[in-house]
């Protein structure tokens, strides 16, 4: 009797504890990271950890153009540099205070906060964030200057993405440099080529990548705050479209990328995973980081 009363007790903690999970919406381990950050760690730890959750909702869904973005300051960006992210169907935004409940609701829910992983960073690395499925086409205007004519750029097998690049401030919040990129062709072994407009093609995980380092987004975010990246439904054929909406594929999607961050100290089975400062980290979603028992380093 008293051990069937010791196995209730340890379902009991199990159960109030997160680690079962009854409906489609309840919340997971991960999402719990959400709660307020513990303190700094020490500023020469110089460790930075990135929260990222890609959420996802029908394409359609009015709550992805208007609800979710009422509460979200979108004068995180000076105003030329908004809108030159607007033409290049990029919106971006900081949630300094209250989360808005629509954003909330999908933060806390499996069915709509799509693998939400965590990576740590120390200052010199750079992380890498996918965006979706890689497209077989991707035709996209792309304006690096709001003074010039859009052009039109086209890859085979591209795969949108960002790269990620975090720095500490005086006051400890963190600064966030974040470069479109795209992924493209058949995997194989290409040499550096610098090409004119201010984006180069550079080495990664063995696929060219071509950066746009003028469409650069770069924002700082204390403590509690996050970073919220999405496009707008009418900004078709652009880099932000291609990332944030897949309106083709066979349950048509648009998405939100949510970023929070902050300092710390990983746990010594978490220092296998951070790369010396020269490489970069690609970050891998939960499902999988059981087969996987350390992040992919990489040259730049």
């Amino acid at each position: 009797m008293r051990l069937v009363f010791r196995c209730l007790g340890v379902l009991t903690v199990l159960t109030l504890s997160g680690c079962f999970f009854g409906s489609k919406d309840s919340s997971s381990g991960w999402l719990r990271r959400f709660r307020p950050a513990p303190a700094p760690a020490s500023a020469t730890e110089n460790v930075v950890f990135v929260d990222v959750a890609q959420l996802e909702r029908a394409w359609g869904d009015p709550i992805m153009d208007g609800p979710v973005w009422s509460g979200i300051d979108e004068q995180v960006l000076p105003s030329e540099r908004k809108a030159l992210m607007e033409e290049n169907g990029l919106r971006v935004g900081l949630v300094t205070g209250l989360v808005p409940p629509e954003l909330q609701q999908m933060l806390t829910s499996e069915r709509f906060s799509i693998n939400p992983r965590r990576m740590h960073l120390r200052m010199g690395n750079t992380g890498q964030i996918t965006l979706g499925d890689p497209r077989p086409t991707a035709s996209m205007k792309v304006l690096l200057h709001l003074d010039q004519e859009p052009k039109v750029r086209t890859f085979q097998s591209a795969q949108i993405g960002l790269k990620i690049q975090p720095s500490v401030q005086s006051d400890g919040r963190i600064r966030l440099k974040l470069i479109p990129q795209v992924q493209h062709g058949e995997k194989a072994h290409w040499a550096s080529v610098n090409v004119a407009g201010n984006h180069s093609w550079t080495l990664a995980n063995d696929r060219p990548t071509e950066l746009f380092e003028d469409l650069a987004i770069e924002a700082t975010v204390g403590a509690n705050e996050y970073l919220v990246i999405g496009t707008r439904r009418q900004r078709q054929d652009t880099f932000g479209f291609y990332g944030f909406a897949e309106p083709k594929r066979e349950k048509p999607i648009q998405r939100l990328l949510v970023l929070r961050v902050g300092q710390t100290q990983p746990e010594a089975a978490e220092l296998s995973k951070i790369a010396a400062p020269d490489r970069t980290i690609i970050a891998q979603p939960l499902a999988s980081q059981a087969s996987h028992s350390s992040y992919r380093g990489q040259k730049p």
